[in-house]
């Protein structure tokens, strides 16, 4: 089932608090980029079988930062203040 809001969105994206950026933002690819990067991470551990305990534990480590560092990219300055820290 398709939905349509009828609007378009005039090639731009809102961020985390509303605001709104061009799709083409550094910002943008920036949290595009870190999001991408998580999934490998994830099918390298998922490929990993846990085999490397500590090294498993290492890259989940990363794929928190990433998905920390993703939300604050996301985020207009007003809602990047209440999130929380960076690991």
């Amino acid at each position: 089932m398709a939905i349509y809001t009828r609007g378009g969105d005039g090639g731009q994206t809102a961020l985390l608090g509303g605001a709104r950026v061009p799709k083409s933002h550094p910002r943008v690819a920036a949290y595009g980029e870190l999001d991408e990067l998580n999934s490998v991470l994830g099918l390298a551990r998922a490929a990993l079988g846990g085999a490397d305990p500590e090294l498993d534990a290492g890259l989940a480590r990363v794929q928190e930062e990433c998905f920390a560092l993703g939300a604050l990219a996301a985020a207009a300055p007003d809602a990047a203040a209440k999130l929380p820290a960076p690991l």
